[in-house]
This record gives C-alpha cells, sequence and structure tokens, in this order.
C-alpha cells in the first residue's frame, strides 16, 4: 500500500525528484549517443520533441520558484504543462519502434509543408537578390498538395493512437482555460473575501501548485525513460533508483493534493 502523505510532504517529495530526473537529464543530454541523434532526421525530430518537453519542465520550475518577481508567477507555468503533453504525445510516435521510421519522416516533411503554407498566408515575404526566382519558389510551396493523417492533425487522436488518452483528458484538455481566455479563471487574478472579490492579491494554493509540478515531473519521467532506452543510454543504479521513487510515491502524491482545497 502507498505511503499517505500530506500536502506540504507530497510538494517536497515532487520537488526532491525533480532534482534528481533532472540531474539525469543533465546526464544524458551530454551522452555521445545524445548528440549523434543530430546527425539523422529522425533523431532530429526526436531532439525536437524531447526539448520542447525539457524546456518546458525547467520553464516551470523557474516561474515557481519567481514568486519575488510575479506574485503566484506558478498559475502562468500551466500552458507549458499542455505543451509538455502535447510534446510528449509527437515523442512517443517518434520513438514507437512499431512504426516505420521512413513514414514517420515522410508524414513530419507533410507536416513541415502545411505549416510552411500556413505561414505564407500571413508573413511578408522577403525575396532578396533574386526576387523572381524566390518568388517562384515560394508560388511552387503554395501550390503543393499535401494531406497528413488525422493522427498529425489531432491531438486527441495523437494522445489515443500512443496510448496517452488519459494524458489528454487530465492534462491537455483540463488546462485548456488556463490558455484561451474564459471568464471562469478570474479567480487566478485575485482572491475572494469579506463577501467580495479583490483583484491582485494572490494566495498561493498548494493543490494548484502540486497539480502543476505532479503532472509536469509525471510526463518528465516518462519522458527520461523512453528517451534512455531510444539512444540506448547504459542505465545506472541512481537512475534506476530515481524513477522507481518516483512510481512508488506516485499515487501517495496525487491523492494528497486530490483531498487539499
Amino acid at each position: 500500500m502507498a505511503k499517505t502523505m500530506n500536502i506540504s510532504e507530497a510538494l517536497s517529495s515532487i520537488k526532491r525528484c525533480m532534482v534528481s530526473i533532472n540531474d539525469i537529464a543533465d546526464e544524458i543530454e551530454l551522452s555521445q549517443e545524445f548528440k549523434a541523434l543530430v546527425n539523422n532526421k529522425l533523431g532530429m525530430l526526436f531532439l525536437h520533441s524531447y526539448l520542447k518537453c525539457r524546456r518546458g519542465f525547467l520553464a516551470i520550475e523557474i516561474l515557481n520558484n519567481s514568486d519575488d518577481q510575479l506574485k503566484c508567477a506558478y498559475t502562468e507555468a500551466f500552458p507549458l504543462v499542455r505543451v509538455m503533453a502535447e510534446s510528449y504525445f509527437h515523442f512517443c510516435y517518434i520513438t514507437d519502434e512499431t512504426e516505420e521510421p521512413e513514414k514517420k519522416l515522410s508524414e513530419y516533411e507533410k507536416m513541415k509543408i502545411l505549416a510552411i503554407q500556413d505561414m505564407l498566408k500571413y508573413t511578408k515575404v522577403e525575396y532578396g537578390e533574386n526576387p523572381s526566382v524566390g518568388r517562384n519558389y515560394v508560388a511552387s510551396l503554395k501550390r503543393i498538395e499535401v494531406e497528413i493523417p488525422e493522427y498529425l492533425e489531432y491531438v486527441s487522436q495523437l494522445a489515443r493512437r500512443t496510448g496517452n488518452s488519459n494524458l489528454y483528458k487530465h492534462v491537455y484538455k483540463k488546462y485548456n482555460n488556463f490558455i484561451h481566455f474564459s471568464p471562469l479563471m478570474y479567480s487566478v487574478y485575485g482572491v475572494f473575501e469579506n463577501g467580495g472579490f479583490t483583484i491582485n492579491k494572490h494566495v498561493r494554493s498548494e493543490r494548484l501548485e502540486g497539480e502543476l509540478l505532479f503532472y509536469s515531473t509525471d510526463i518528465m519521467v516518462k519522458l527520461i525513460w523512453k528517451a534512455i532506452s531510444f539512444v540506448n543510454y547504459p542505465v545506472n543504479q541512481a537512475m534506476v533508483e530515481a524513477i522507481n521513487e518516483w512510481f512508488e510515491m506516485r499515487q501517495a502524491i496525487q491523492i494528497a493534493i486530490m483531498h487539499t482545497e
């Protein structure tokens, strides 16, 4: 049975694990196995999705410790958890060895072309020293007709395809209101007191902080474990202990957060 915790113990446990996971990530990123990924196209897709997660995780940690500059700054980090989740879905697909590498490269190349075409609709293009060549090239890009599979067009389908439907529901969808303007979320920017609402008065919520750090750490632990396997990095005892510790206390942390107001 999982050990019971109060919210203070849960937050302390998460932060301890964050240090361990960052240490493991630093070690892997300095390895030759990791650096060699820049030499192939699939490796670059791996690095892109990995680094979006990793940098999101680091940025969340920075914001969570920035109250001296912005009161309750951690509330501005929730969009980054959503970015981490979406990047992790792509990471899982890119590292899925049951899918043919050439198929994945072709799909992401088409995805890139669609992104360029969309950007060209709203961006003024500078054609440089040879305008006719530049215009012809841009015109040719606009004429390319490509289709991407639905699981790369719709995040929900990518989550389902990679076995991450729960993460989609509990993180990606849950924190929509922290990204898009929502009248529901005005309470984040003040407090209810004396029968009314006071704007720009902030009280730190241990429950919200717990959710933020729990979900971001959970994604990062899973990301690291998959990264180690994908690059064939030699696993050491410290890595195993740090990752096992997270999964052993994960349930108790989640329960402590759920039962905090």
